[in-house]
C-alpha cells in the first residue's frame, strides 16, 4: 500500500472510531471525507482491490431498497459484499464503507464484491474512479431541483458517465423510463433493459407530476400503450421511431397484495419463474426488477434471485413496520412528487388509518418545498381520517391539504417528536399510523423511536 493511501485509511479509521465514541451516529460520512482530503484517488485505489469488482446502483428513487434487495440475493449466492448499507451514498460514504471493511480487502476471499448505492449527482465522479463491473440505473424523477438541477442536465452527466465506462461494464437500464431508454446508445459494453411487460395494475392518465411529456428525440408528445408509474410505461412516439426498447428482464401477471407485498411472473435470460416480493407498492416491483437485472449481469441464477426477493424485509424508513405497544407505525420516506404519489396510491387500499405527514426543508431534503403542490393530495380528500402535519414546513403542508379539499381534522404540530405522540394517541388500538416524512424528518423520527426502544439503530441494520 502506498504511503498516501495508508495515511488516508488510517485517518479515516480513527475518525470512524472517534465518531462512534462520541455517539455522533454511525460514522458513515466523516471518515471518507477526511480520507478523501488526504488521498483524492482513494476510492479508485480501494475498489481496485475488490476481487469481483463492484456494482453501482443509482437513480432518483429506490436506490437503498434496490441495493438491499440485491444484497439479499447475493447472500443466497454465497457472495460476500462490502455494502454501504447505511445509505451514505456520496463518494465520501463509499470511501467510509471501504475503510471500515479495509481488513476484508487484504484477505484471500475471491468472492468479495463491492455493492454501492450512489447518489445520482455523485455518480459522475464515483463511477469514473471505481469503474464498476455493473451499473444499474433505476429511474429519473424531479427531485431537489436546487441541488440536482433539471433532469436533462442530470441526463447529460449520466451520458458522459456511460461514454467513459469500459467495454467490460454491463449497464442495466429501466426501459420504461423514456430518458433512461435513450442511454443505451452510449454504452460500449453489454446493455440489459428491464421493465414491466404488461399489468392490469396501471394508471389511466399521466399524473400532473409526470416529468417527461415529449419524445427525447423529436419533442412530439409521447403516447403510451400502458402507463405504470409516473411517466414510466410502454411508450412510443408517433412521429419518429423512438419507443420502449425490447425487454431483457421483465415481469407480468402482477398481483398487488396490499401491505403484504406483491407477486408476479419474472422472466430473465436465465429462466422464468413465479416470484413473490415481501414489500408492498408498485414502485417496489421496479426496485425488484433493477435488483434482478444487477443479479443477472453478475451471472447469478434464478433460484437465488427469487429466494432473495421473497425473503426481503423493509429497509429502514422505507415501508418499515414498527410495533408500538398495541398499535403499529408504517414509516415510509417521501421526498418528491412521484414517490409521494406512489405511497398515496399504496395507501388507497388502507381505509380509515391515521396519517402523520412531516415536511422539512434542510439541505438533504431540498430547500424548495413547492413540489408538494404537485403531489396528488386530493386522494386524501375522501378519506375521513385525522391528519397531523409536522416538520419545519408544517404550515405549508396544512395549507396544501386544505386546498386539496381534505375535510377531516388537520392538526399542526411543528415538533415532529410531539407530533408523533399526538398522532399515536389518536390512533385506535390495533390500527396503523402511517408516517410519511421527508429525509431529515425520517432520520429524526427514527432516532426518537430508537430512544424509546421501538427500533434499533439504522446503521446496525
Amino acid at each position: 500500500m502506498d504511503p498516501r493511501l495508508s495515511l488516508a485509511v488510517m485517518s479515516g479509521q480513527l475518525t470512524s472510531h472517534a465518531t462512534k465514541l462520541l455517539k455522533r451516529g454511525g460514522g458513515t460520512a466523516a471518515p471518507g471525507l477526511i480520507a478523501e482530503k488526504i488521498d483524492p484517488r482513494i476510492l479508485s485505489k480501494l475498489t481496485q482491490n475488490l476481487p469481483q469488482g463492484s456494482i453501482m446502483i443509482s437513480g432518483t428513487n429506490g436506490k437503498t431498497t434496490t441495493s438491499r434487495l440485491l444484497s439479499g440475493i447475493l447472500h443466497h449466492a454465497n457472495i460476500t459484499t462490502i455494502h454501504n448499507r447505511s445509505g451514505s451514498n456520496l463518494t465520501r460514504g463509499l470511501i467510509s464503507t471501504l475503510i471500515t471493511h479495509n481488513s476484508q480487502l487484504s484477505t484471500l476471499n475471491s468472492q468479495l464484491l463491492g455493492l454501492f448505492e450512489v447518489d445520482e449527482a455523485a455518480l459522475t465522479s464515483a463511477a469514473e474512479l471505481a469503474q464498476p463491473k455493473v451499473l444499474v440505473l433505476n429511474n429519473l424523477f424531479r427531485d431537489q431541483l436546487d441541488r440536482y438541477f433539471e433532469l436533462d442536465t442530470l441526463l447529460i452527466r449520466w451520458k458522459n458517465v456511460l461514454k467513459n465506462l469500459p467495454e467490460s461494464t454491463t449497464v442495466c437500464l429501466n426501459a420504461d423510463d423514456p430518458r433512461l431508454a435513450t442511454l443505451g446508445h452510449y454504452v460500449k459494453g453489454r446493455v440489459l433493459y428491464f421493465g414491466v411487460k404488461e399489468s392490469k395494475e396501471k394508471l389511466k392518465d399521466l399524473p400532473q407530476s409526470a416529468d417527461i411529456l415529449a419524445c427525447p428525440n423529436c419533442d412530439t408528445t409521447l403516447s403510451y400503450d400502458e402507463l405504470y408509474l409516473g411517466h414510466q410505461g410502454k411508450f412510443f412516439c408517433t412521429s419518429c421511431q423512438f419507443r420502449r426498447p425490447e425487454l431483457d428482464i421483465h415481469v407480468s401477471g402482477i398481483k398487488l397484495e396490499g401491505l403484504q407485498g406483491s407477486s408476479f411472473t419474472l422472466e430473465t435470460p436465465v429462466g422464468k419463474a413465479h416470484a413473490h416480493l415481501g414489500v408492498p407498492g408498485f414502485y417496489n416491483i421496479y426496485n425488484a426488477l433493477a435488483a434482478t437485472a444487477g443479479a443477472v449481469a453478475l451471472g447469478l441464477d434464478l433460484e437465488h434471485i427469487t429466494t432473495g426477493l421473497a425473503e426481503f424485509k423493509a429497509v429502514f424508513g422505507r415501508i418499515e413496520r414498527i410495533p408500538v405497544g398495541d398499535k403499529e407505525i408504517l414509516l415510509t420516506l417521501v421526498k418528491n412528487p412521484t414517490g409521494f404519489n406512489e405511497v398515496l396510491r399504496l395507501l388507497q387500499g388502507a381505509e380509515n388509518e391515521h396519517l402523520l405527514l412531516v415536511l422539512n426543508d434542510l439541505f438533504a431534503d431540498g430547500r424548495d418545498v413547492s413540489w408538494i403542490w404537485d403531489v396528488d393530495m386530493e386522494k386524501l380528500a375522501d378519506q375521513n381520517v385525522p391528519v397531523v402535519a409536522s416538520g419545519i414546513r408544517a404550515w405549508d403542508l396544512a395549507v396544501r391539504l386544505k386546498y386539496a379539499g381534505v375535510r377531516s381534522q388537520i392538526l399542526v404540530e411543528e415538533n415532529s417528536d410531539k407530533a408523533l405522540k399526538l398522532a399515536l394517541d389518536q390512533t385506535p388500538k390495533g390500527r396503523t399510523l402511517f408516517v410519511l416524512p421527508t429525509y431529515t424528518a425520517m432520520l429524526g423520527l427514527r432516532q426518537n423511536l430508537t430512544r424509546l426502544g421501538h427500533t434499533g439503530k439504522y446503521w446496525d441494520d
